[in-house]
């Protein structure tokens, strides 16, 4: 009987090497395989935008108080917010964020619907992706845009003279067509207040649209609510209320 016994304890000696290398070998194995995919998702770093949907109150605020714009044909709505902007669908409640290389200076939307932002380079962007970057940079303005491209501009100061603005003529791919440095106006006090020179000869200035509709809205320079952006079809509004960007859903004309 002490034989038998012994000699069974032989064998389950003998048998847990064996198993204790076969767990080590199946923990190689998925170790082999959680770490590649480790690696790839800190390589790939953060993602560059993230979405998400909810009910849109009808009236709310937004963050930041960057610029904003709303699509021309779409209920679409694009804000920024530091080195941040946003677009969020008013239909659906679809809200995109994106990080930005640079402080977000301006933004708008072409008449073919492409977002152009100004964050230190113009950028034009189409479906949630950017299509180009200009190389020209130190840009602070956005005049506007149509399918062959846009105008911007920075600003610098002359002894002398005083402050000058440097327009930019880009094409559709962002690249300098032409440009134009002349004094800044006499009676523009502040960089925000240039509606700079037409984007095409003979066209009107960016500007000009919204302000002509501001006094219908009941909104001028007194008031602390002051209408910044008005929907395509008048059922969306931003206003500037003490400081706030306030969303506020309107009746339509």
């Amino acid at each position: 009987m002490n034989a038998e016994r012994l000699a069974t304890i032989d064998r389950c000696r003998a048998a847990r090497p064996a198993a204790r290398r076969r767990w080590a070998r199946i923990a190689a194995g998925a170790l082999s395989l959680i770490l590649p995919l480790a690696l790839s998702a800190c390589l790939a770093g953060p993602p560059p935008a993230t979405a998400s949907a909810a009910a849109i109150a009808d009236s709310q605020p937004l963050a930041g108080t960057g610029v904003v714009a709303f699509h021309p044909q779409r209920a679409l709505l694009a804000w920024a917010d530091g080195n941040r902007w946003h677009t969020l669908d008013l239909d659906s409640g679809r809200r995109s964020d994106h990080l930005a290389e640079a402080p977000v200076a301006d933004l708008g939307f072409a008449a073919d619907g492409d977002l152009w932002l100004i964050a230190d380079r113009a950028e034009r962007w189409r479906d949630g992706q950017r299509a180009c970057r200009s190389e020209a940079g130190d840009l602070s303005r956005w005049f506007g845009a149509d399918a062959d491209g846009a105008a911007v501009a920075r600003y610098m100061h002359s002894d002398g003279v005083g402050p000058l603005r440097q327009q930019l003529w880009l094409s559709s791919d962002c690249r300098t067509v032409r440009e134009d440095t002349r004094p800044l106006p006499a009676h523009i006090r502040e960089v925000g207040d240039d509606p700079g020179e037409p984007l095409r000869a003979g066209a009107a200035p960016a500007a000009a649209g919204l302000a002509e509709q501001l006094p219908a809205l009941g909104a001028d320079g007194a008031s602390p609510r002051r209408t910044l952006a008005l929907s395509h079809d008048g059922r969306w509004r931003v206003i500037d209320e003490n400081g706030q960007r306030i969303l506020r859903r309107t009746s339509a004309p």
